[in-house]
């Protein structure tokens, strides 16, 4: 009898070793910046676009391009999470190509289209600042100020004169305006994130 418990502890004990050296085993990930290389969190909500790495199907040695888009639903250790509006793959043959698309739309799909995407199968991701819709819109408002508003400003219909004093008082800060939004709008779209074993492994 104690030979049988000895032999089942011995087995529990190499069981609790190979578990412990396959927790050991996984390899942390984390977002770097493609251009400053500074670690990124990713907050859950935010609108992902991923692209895959790139993979050949068996038997016809298809080159596969993979991206999908949507929201970020959750993010572990070795996956994410998405809740996706868009799913995108790509074929290319020797003499063709094709490209299959699924739309997660509720005419077609009653509820929301969960991916889990292993860390092992992303390429690199892109994501959009908060701040980039705001510099937009002001950027085209500041255009149409200067292209539409002003002219009609500056016109006097009743004496059929423009007053061009008016008229640049107007388009010159508009013009300034969006010169600015846009300038921002473009430093800050769509930033690309690339996926790096991270610095401090367990």
């Amino acid at each position: 009898m104690t030979t049988f418990r000895s032999s089942i502890a011995i087995i529990c004990f190499i069981q609790a070793l190979g578990l412990t050296a396959q927790i050991d085993s996984v390899v942390k990930y984390d977002f770097f910046g493609y251009r400053n290389n500074k670690i990124h969190r990713l907050k859950t909500g935010r609108f992902l676009t991923v692209y895959m790495r790139d993979t050949i199907e068996a038997g016809t040695e298809a080159k596969i391009y993979e991206k999908t888009e949507g929201d970020l639903i959750s993010k572990t250790d070795s996956f994410l999470l998405i809740d996706f509006s868009e799913n995108k793959t790509s074929y290319f043959y020797k003499d063709s190509s094709k490209t299959t698309t699924t739309n997660a739309s509720y005419d077609e799909y009653p509820g929301p289209l969960i991916k889990k995407i292993p860390y092992e199968r992303i390429n690199y991701l892109e994501y959009e600042p908060k701040v980039t819709p705001i510099f937009g819109g002001i950027a085209a408002v500041s255009l149409i100020t200067a292209l539409v508003i002003a002219p009609l400003v500056s016109y006097n219909f009743s004496k059929q004169t423009f007053n061009s004093f008016k008229y640049l008082s107007i388009v010159k800060p508009s013009l300034f305006v969006f010169a600015v939004g846009m300038t921002i709008n473009l430093s800050f779209n769509h930033r690309r994130l690339n996926l790096k074993p991270s610095l401090t492994q367990p």
